[in-house]
């Protein structure tokens, strides 16, 4: 075992697979990569020369593709849950991709009191031996964030601030590059306006304001924040709107269509002989109704 992976096993988050008979089953089944992680999110000049490919095959597999296991994931089936963590690519997309049978090694998550955020961690301290797209550090901390919200139910204002507190004291990334990758809806919305202004609030609200910053200060703080929440107030309105637009455009179409049938209905009538004797029958759309009359 290597000294990075004592550390890791120290950290409490994982341990590395080596009785084999389990690691010949697991070679058997099918690595997982969330499909949020879009081709957008590699590394395209590596992909399309085949950088991998052609270095394997002059060097060999030297760097294996790390996975975590997590046995009891309740996703592990899952082809699109982007909080599954059995069987998922923690480093070696790139490899997976250009060679599938590329050889493996596995950890197991399940002594992590949280296996979703201890996969994610674990993402960043592998990223540190490569180098990460902006678009993949920015979907890995939307993945954790969602799954701060939806799985934890965390307040979706105080994602950002979660997982700065998580990451940060890694090492691996600054706050700024965390908020910055950080989808604007997982942020507090008072302090990304303030840190903008350089404006500080107190807990007190407008009147500590007052006392420390200065009176027009705190009115151009009241007012950037009514700003902002009246934009993100009419973006929601206009969503619904557009959402109402499409209904009525439904309607209106089906309308159009019913109405269509009854004008090709309302000019049907045919004259019929029944026992020598000819009816003529009308369809009176207009009153409903289905007029029989000899002819």
């Amino acid at each position: 075992m290597t000294t990075e992976q004592i550390s890791l096993t120290k950290g409490g988050m994982c341990k590395e697979i080596t009785d084999q008979k389990i690691i010949a089953k697991l070679d058997i089944e099918t690595p997982y990569v969330s499909l949020m992680e879009s081709i957008e999110t590699y590394d395209n000049n590596t992909m399309n020369d085949q950088a991998y490919l052609k270095s394997s095959e002059v060097v060999g597999e030297h760097r294996p593709i790390e996975i975590a296991v997590w046995s009891d994931d309740p996703n592990k089936n899952s082809i699109d849950n982007p909080f599954r963590i059995h069987m998922r690519v923690i480093n070696g997309r790139h490899r997976l991709l250009q060679n599938p049978n590329w050889h493996r090694k596995y950890y197991d998550l399940s002594i992590a009191n949280d296996k979703v955020l201890a996969y994610f961690q674990l993402r960043q301290h592998f990223d540190l031996q490569k180098k990460s797209s902006p678009k993949e550090r920015e979907v890995l901390i939307e993945q954790m964030a969602m799954y701060m919200n939806k799985e934890q139910g965390l307040p979706p204002h105080e994602c950002c601030s979660e997982i700065v507190k998580l990451l940060v004291p890694q090492g691996i990334a600054s706050e700024s590059t965390i908020t910055t990758a950080c989808p604007q809806k997982y942020k507090n919305a008072e302090k990304s306006l303030a840190k903008k202004g350089n404006i500080r609030k107190g807990r007190q609200g407008y009147s500590r304001c007052q006392k420390s910053q200065g009176q027009d200060f705190c009115k151009e703080y009241q007012i950037g924040s009514r700003n902002y929440r009246l934009n993100t107030e009419l973006d929601a309105s206009m969503k619904e709107s557009a959402g109402i637009h499409s209904e009525l455009t439904k309607i209106q179409s089906e309308f159009d269509e019913v109405q269509s049938k009854l004008r090709i209905i309302s000019q049907l009538e045919e004259t019929v002989e029944i026992d020598n004797v000819k009816i003529h029958i009308k369809v009176d759309a207009t009153n409903n109704k289905l007029i029989v009359e000899k002819a």
